[in-house]
C-alpha cells in the first residue's frame, strides 16, 4: 500500500535557472487513435532538450490538420487550446495533463524503461535510423531512432541513446513522427504557475478512468452492474503500483 502525499513546489522550485548554453529543440507531430473514431486526433508535439537530465515536452492540437478528418468537432476541439506539459527534471517526471474535463498536476519519479535493440535498420531522408522494441505501462512500443551521444525522445520514452524519428505502439493507438530539430540559445522559464499542486502519481488511474459521481449513482440502482471503472484508453493503462 503506497503513502499518498500532496506536494506543492512553487516557483523557485523547478527550472529557476534560464537556460545559457544551447537547447535543443525537437518538434513531432503526435497521432492519437480515439476508440470511436477511424482516424487519430493529430496534435503538434515539441520537446526541448536541455542535457540528458532535464527536457521539457508539450502537445497541443493542431486544428487545421483535424478539420480535415470526419469528427464530431465538438468532440475533437473541446479544450482545444489545452496544452499537455511534460518536465524531466532532478530525475522526475512533472505533468500538467487534462483528464475527464479536470485539469491536474502530477509527479513521479521517472520510471525505468526497458529497450530490446534489434538489428532491423531503415533508410529516411539518407539517415540510418535503428529499430528498439520496449513495453511501457500497458502498451508496446516501436522506435525508429538515429544513433547519438544524447537522448532525442519524446513523451516518457527517456534512456535511447540518440535521435527518436518514429515512434508508435503495435496497437494502433500512438504514433510521433519527427518534423524538424535545431538548436536554440532562447532562455526557457518555469511553465508551471507558483500555486501548482502536484499529486502522486499513483492517483492517475483514478483522475483518468474513475467513474463520475452521477454515473456511479445511476449504476448503483442496477443490482447486475459489474462496471468499477472507464475503459482505459489513454497511453498509459497499466501500472506496477496497482499490482503491489
Amino acid at each position: 500500500m503506497y503513502k499518498l502525499l500532496y506536494s506543492i513546489f512553487f516557483g523557485c522550485f523547478l527550472l529557476t535557472v534560464g537556460l545559457t548554453q544551447e537547447a535543443i529543440v525537437a518538434n513531432y507531430k503526435f497521432y492519437d487513435k480515439l476508440p470511436i473514431f477511424n482516424e487519430p486526433k493529430i496534435y503538434d508535439a515539441q520537446l526541448i532538450v536541455i542535457n540528458d537530465d532535464e527536457s521539457y515536452y508539450t502537445t497541443i492540437l493542431n486544428t487545421t490538420d483535424n478539420l480535415n478528418a470526419n469528427f464530431n468537432d465538438q468532440i475533437v476541439f473541446e479544450n482545444q487550446d489545452f496544452v499537455y506539459q511534460l518536465l524531466k527534471q532532478n530525475k522526475k517526471f512533472y505533468t500538467h495533463d487534462l483528464l475527464q474535463r479536470k485539469k491536474y498536476f502530477f509527479e513521479e519519479n521517472i520510471p525505468e524503461i526497458v529497450y530490446k535493440y534489434m538489428d532491423d535498420t531503415k533508410l529516411l531522408n539518407n539517415i540510418i535510423l535503428h529499430k528498439a522494441f520496449t513495453t511501457f505501462r500497458g502498451r508496446e512500443y516501436i522506435l525508429w531512432f538515429e544513433k547519438g551521444d544524447i537522448n532525442i525522445s519524446p513523451w516518457k520514452f527517456s534512456g535511447i541513446n540518440g535521435i527518436v524519428h518514429e515512434a508508435y505502439s503495435t496497437d494502433g493507438k500512438a504514433r510521433w513522427e519527427l518534423v524538424d530539430i535545431a538548436q536554440t540559445k532562447e532562455k526557457f522559464k518555469n511553465p508551471f504557475p507558483k500555486e501548482a499542486l502536484f499529486l502522486p502519481y499513483e492517483l492517475y488511474p483514478e483522475k483518468a478512468y474513475a467513474i463520475p459521481e452521477a454515473l456511479k449513482r445511476k449504476l448503483a440502482k442496477n443490482p447486475n452492474n459489474r462496471l468499477t471503472e472507464q475503459e482505459r484508453n489513454q497511453l498509459e493503462i497499466e501500472f506496477d503500483f496497482e499490482k503491489k
